[in-house]
């Protein structure tokens, strides 16, 4: 039974579509998100930020993760086969300070999509989405250091100030990325 309240408007775009347009609508979300960190750990190795390199290796894992409970969830709930394809990402930073704004702009795009997917969600559910829930979070916190690094680095334009910045990263994350390893198996 769909949940009927005029004061929330279904997300913009999302109004018309049945739970399974929802649900496949997020897995692109998620998926994209999986892809983009992945393409993004590979470019930050490259450019030798090792601490950007594990942020964005910890987020491939975290959307992988949540990719996964969703696809359990929309049959769970829905009975909803999830078969999203892997989107295609064309993803080349000029340098880390082009990285922090592309990445930037990207994370507020997706919060802003997942925001309207939830409330489209909810127009028919009822509740909100917990993996959105997760997910935006995720986002949101990634999204608050993005802009406060790409300020920072283009207040700088220190190559040393960005070298050090992701040195701390790099300490900060390899620590968060032990802890979520231990008990895992390795091949």
């Amino acid at each position: 039974m769909p949940y009927d309240n005029p004061n929330m408007a279904a997300g913009q775009g999302y109004a018309n579509m049945d739970m399974s347009k929802i649900l496949e609508k997020i897995d692109e979300v998620l998926l994209f998100n999986k892809k983009f960190n992945d393409i993004s750990m590979k470019i930050c190795q490259s450019m030798g930020y090792n601490g950007l390199k594990r942020k964005h290796r910890r987020n491939v894992r975290y959307y992988t993760n949540c990719h996964l409970d969703h696809e359990n969830e929309s049959f769970d709930k829905y009975r909803t086969v999830l078969m999203v394809d892997t989107p295609t990402v064309q993803y080349k930073p000029s340098d880390i300070i082009d990285h922090l704004k592309k990445w930037d702009m990207q994370l507020a795009e997706d919060i802003k999509t997942l925001g309207m997917l939830n409330n489209a969600y909810r127009a028919i559910s009822g509740k909100d989405n917990c993996i959105i829930d997760s997910a935006m979070s995720h986002m949101a916190k990634n999204y608050e250091k993005t802009g406060r690094w790409y300020a920072r680095f283009m207040e700088t334009k220190s190559a040393h100030d960005m070298h050090d910045l992701d040195d701390a990263i790099h300490a900060k994350e390899k620590a968060k990325e032990e802890i979520e390893m231990q008990g895992m198996y390795h091949y």
